[in-house]
């Protein structure tokens, strides 16, 4: 049910006031908290006016836009705009969460610029459970999508809540790992609700909506913009108990979404790669600078269970639940020829070209091409951009 169906009158104009508080240029949640601070809830405001240069921290435009505002609120395009907004979500069957409802993720509360609220399509009881946020690139090398996959597969299903930003890439292989085994997973967007971003990613965000939850802090009608981004992902970082990052360059938004993490006391966790690759730096610089290296899903749960026995909250992937460990999921089949074990072993663990694999083996190149057709027959190799890769089933 929505948090916006058959609200009191309080409540909805409470709503409707911090949702026009939001239009305001230049307030963002730090202005916003220090309004609050002076009347307590925003309807106050209306009620109880606020000498505003009295209110440390208001940039002039907020404050030539909230002086305006104040006096006839309900009369302001900002108001119309926040019914709007309230009328639309109500009918899509979203809901609002405030900061103050229990529902609100407790992990943003440590933010010094937590939002005031959210707004949620689908479960919000998912906003506070155990969670892990994995990010990366967009453009992960080959071999590194369903390793994502794989990954967040495993830690799905041992109980953790998948945490991402839905972009193209590492974002959306996360996603669907999660969502592949059932398991749970979380979207926090830096768009309003109305505008899947990006756009080819639509058909995974009604997924995440129907099995899962999508998040914002942004109002509705609130288009992709660059400066949204890294505001977005002190959200990411602060949902989770820690931050995995699997393929990241230098400098990237997956090493901002880190370094926020360490910021909030979350873990953070990095997948190595080769060192020819520029997107293993941000990992291997990760790392050097404390990191927990990730090779397996078990990396990550003996960190994470550490600190939920620190919380004095239940453990993740123990006996009691079914859970997939890296032992269980095999990167060869056992099933296939010794010759195509071969072949197999000869590709190695990173991407490669035809050339080299045949320099490994010494094969022809008619016996070599007809193996290679049957791994990837198999399911247990890829080629993207001319290189072999293994699947990581």
């Amino acid at each position: 049910m929505s948090v916006i169906e058959n609200p009191s009158s309080e409540r909805l104009e409470e709503l409707t006031a911090l949702i026009a508080l939001q239009q305001i240029e230049q307030l963002g949640p730090v202005g916003i908290a220090a309004l609050l601070a002076h009347s307590g809830t925003a309807s106050n405001l209306f009620r109880r006016p606020v000498n505003l240069n009295s209110v440390v921290g208001l940039r002039a435009k907020a404050r030539e836009q909230l002086s305006v505002f104040l006096r006839h609120p309900r009369q302001n395009r900002f108001w119309k705009e926040a019914e709007q907004s309230l009328a639309w979500l109500a009918d899509q069957g979203y809901c609002v969460v405030l900061k103050t409802d229990a529902s609100f993720p407790k992990g943003f509360l440590e933010l010094n610029d937590c939002p005031p609220l959210i707004y949620c399509a689908g479960d919000r009881k998912l906003l506070n459970t155990s969670s892990l946020s994995i990010v990366g690139t967009r453009k992960p090398t080959a071999g590194y999508v369903p390793l994502t996959e794989q990954l967040a597969s495993q830690l799905a299903s041992a109980g953790l809540t998948i945490i991402s930003g839905m972009a193209v890439g590492i974002d959306a292989a996360a996603h669907r790992g999660a969502l592949a085994v059932k398991g749970k997973t979380v979207a926090v967007w830096a768009t309003g609700l109305d505008l899947v971003y990006p756009p080819n990613q639509y058909d995974l965000a009604q997924q995440i909506i129907q099995l899962g939850c999508v998040i914002t802090e942004m109002p509705v009608g609130t288009p992709a913009l660059p400066s949204y981004f890294p505001r977005r992902n002190r959200l990411v970082s602060a949902l989770g108990l820690g931050v995995l990052v699997v393929q990241a360059g230098l400098p990237s938004g997956s090493l901002i979404t880190a370094h926020y993490a360490a910021e909030q006391n979350r873990e953070v966790f990095a997948v190595p790669g080769p060192v020819q690759n520029p997107l293993s730096r941000g990992s291997h610089q990760l790392i050097k600078d404390g990191a927990v290296l990730v090779e397996t899903e078990a990396d990550v749960l003996a960190v994470i269970n550490q600190r939920l026995t620190a919380y004095g909250l239940p453990l993740i992937g123990t006996s009691s639940q079914d859970h997939l460990s890296s032992s269980e999921v095999p990167t060869e089949s056992s099933a296939i020829s010794a010759e195509l074990q071969e072949v197999l072993l000869a590709i190695g663990f990173d991407p490669s070209p035809f050339d080299a694999i045949e320099s490994r083996l010494g094969q022809s190149v008619e016996k070599l091409s007809a193996a290679l057709v049957d791994l990837e027959i198999e399911g247990l190799i890829q080629v993207i951009g001319g290189l072999y890769s293994r699947t990581y089933h």
